[in-house]
């Protein structure tokens, strides 16, 4: 019973959050550049105790040098009122608030293991904001169980 509700609240939030930004409209892609950034990272086991209470399957949590991707998404054509960029995941969590610069912004992904398995996040929208903090336009960024990625519905690669 326990687990059915899990399910039925993670589909809600998910549902809600789908629902929270749809009226807002997608940045043109002639407006923003996607560069993946790709390193090789070491993956820490997290200590016995921490996995027994995390329930982490000791198969998945290792100390293997794995690939992590961070995406950098640079702005072009940056109007006057666009000062902020919010990026939140599927989750409804906020990620990153950042004001618009000439530095790309940052969306960490994580590793690509635990993207494709489902254990980190795996949608992620990034808010182009007003002073009023209304958004004005949106990045939808979407990784797909088989590696595909997807920005704003077109595939952009995979990892």
């Amino acid at each position: 019973m326990r687990l059915f509700l899990t399910i039925i609240s993670l589909f809600f939030v998910s549902f809600l959050y789908a629902q929270k930004f749809e009226d807002v409209p997608l940045r043109a892609d002639e407006d923003f550049l996607v560069q993946l950034d790709l390193k090789i990272k070491q993956k820490t086991i997290p200590n016995v105790e921490d996995r027994n209470l995390l329930k982490i399957n000791p198969n998945i949590a290792n100390t293997d040098h794995l690939p992590f991707i961070t995406l950098l998404i640079s702005l072009k054509n940056v109007k006057t009122e666009e000062v902020k960029t919010k990026i939140i995941n599927e989750s409804g969590n906020l990620i990153n608030t950042k004001k618009i610069s000439t530095e790309p912004v940052e969306v960490v992904i994580g590793f690509t293991a635990d993207v494709v398995a489902g254990i980190s996040s795996s949608k992620f929208t990034v808010l182009i904001l007003n002073k009023k903090k209304k958004p004005l336009n949106k990045i939808y960024i979407n990784i797909e169980k088989d590696g595909s990625y997807y920005i704003n519905g077109k595939l952009n690669g995979k990892l």
